[in-house]
C-alpha cells in the first residue's frame, strides 16, 4: 500500500472509533445560519425592505409626468382604446376633470382633433407640449396648464 492510501485507511479508523479531534468550534444550529451575522449590514438583500416602487417622475416624457407637472390629483390611465391615441388618462384640477393624451405623431394629433370637430372640439381647447395633449373640461383652465407645463 502506498503512503497516501495508508493516510486514508488511518484516518478512516479514527472516525469509525470517535477519535477524531473534536472541532474547535461546534456546529451552528441550523437556526443560527439562518439570522445574519454581526458584520452584516441590515441593508443586505436578505434583510432590506423592498424598494418602494417608482412612481413617475414629473416631466413631459410621458402621460403619467404630464399629469404630475399640472399637478392632477386621482390621475389614472384608462384603459379604453381610442383611434389616434397612444395612452390617456384622466385626472382632476381644482374640482375639474382635465384628460392628458399622447399621440404617436402631429399628424395623429390633427386627425385627432378633426374626428371630434364635430362636439366643438378645436386644437384651441388643448394644451401641447411634444406629442401630449392636454384637455381640461373647463377652458378657464387652460392657462393655468400652459403655465405649468412651461
Amino acid at each position: 500500500m502506498n503512503r497516501s492510501g495508508a493516510a486514508l485507511v488511518l484516518i478512516a479508523a479514527l472516525l469509525l472509533t470517535g477519535c477524531a479531534p473534536e472541532p474547535s468550534t461546534p456546529d451552528p444550529s441550523p437556526t443560527a445560519s439562518l439570522s445574519p451575522s454581526a458584520s452584516e449590514s441590515p441593508s443586505s438583500p436578505e434583510t432590506a425592505d423592498p424598494a418602494p416602487s417608482e412612481s413617475p417622475t414629473a416631466s413631459t416624457e410621458s402621460v403619467e409626468g404630464v399629469a404630475q407637472l399640472i399637478g392632477l390629483t386621482g390621475f389614472a390611465i384608462s384603459d379604453e382604446e381610442s383611434p389616434y391615441i397612444v395612452r390617456w388618462g384622466k385626472g382632476t384640477l381644482e374640482g375639474s376633470d382635465v384628460r392628458v393624451y399622447e399621440f404617436s405623431d402631429e399628424e395623429q394629433f390633427a386627425t385627432y382633433v378633426d374626428s371630434v370637430a364635430a362636439f366643438g372640439i378645436t386644437a384651441d381647447s388643448f394644451v401641447r407640449v411634444g406629442d401630449f395633449a392636454v384637455a381640461p373640461t373647463d377652458p378657464g383652465q387652460l392657462e393655468q396648464i400652459r403655465a405649468s407645463l412651461g
